[in-house]
């Protein structure tokens, strides 16, 4: 086993230290507490490899599992017309402001014509034609925000998600590999009892997925689960 992973003592938090030994023709490996090994302190304990390598492989498939179903529930939210419709009501912001834009041009044109024609004094024509552009400049920059926000939510909604793509792709993993550890184990933390805890990686994405889906009504998500 050649992993770049870091194994540590739940109870002290120091590395565990592998190491092997020969009984006959058989040979094991398993880690030990390095603070108990060095005989400062914390408890005797210990784990074999091939137990380790099978409790990783059974977390490692059930967050998989976690993570995937919680993926499909805020997918099914995400699709659902409350939130299309936040996206329409941008559409629909953009949409009156420029209408706004170029009904305010076309004031702007007409101040000409009716300077021409005596409708206004060169004064009034100055004042009309400052307030037009400034309004016309008002309704770009505010597009340009309603813009960047509409933009900023779907992202948002998107990166919410990419990261599962990571875990996704292991979905029908039967051993635990290099890549497996390497893409998607932060750490491992060793427990009393042969017990062991898996670090993921993206745990901040995973919280997050999770503040998501617990601000889903309860009635929402039982009409989901039908």
């Amino acid at each position: 086993m050649n992993w770049k992973i870091k194994f540590q003592s739940r109870r002290c938090g120091q590395n565990m230290v592998r190491k092997h030994y020969t009984a006959g023709d058989k040979e094991y490996t398993y880690f030990i507490c390095s603070t108990r090994k060095a005989q400062k302190g914390c408890s005797t304990h210990s784990i074999d490899e091939e137990t380790l390598m099978a409790s990783v492989l059974n977390a490692v498939k059930s967050h998989i599992d976690v993570v995937l179903e919680a993926e499909q529930l805020l997918e099914m939210v995400e699709s659902l017309p409350e939130n299309q419709q936040n996206v329409f009501n941008y559409d629909a912001q953009i949409v009156k402001l420029k209408e706004e834009i170029e009904r305010n041009k076309n004031f702007k044109l007409k101040l000409y014509e009716n300077l021409q024609e005596g409708m206004i004094g060169q004064d009034e024509y100055f004042l009309f034609k400052k307030s037009y552009a400034m309004k016309i400049q008002e309704a770009e920059q505010a597009i340009a925000a309603i813009e960047a926000e509409r933009e900023q939510m779907v992202n948002n909604n998107r990166e919410q998600l990419s990261w599962t793509e990571v875990f996704k792709q292991y979905q029908n993993i039967t051993e635990v590999t290099r890549n497996v550890v390497v893409d998607l184990i932060d750490h491992i933390e060793i427990l009393e009892g042969k017990g062991i805890h898996v670090v993921f990686r993206y745990h901040d994405n995973w919280d997050k997925l999770i503040a998501a889906i617990s601000n889903i009504p309860a009635d929402m998500k039982s009409q989901m689960a039908v």
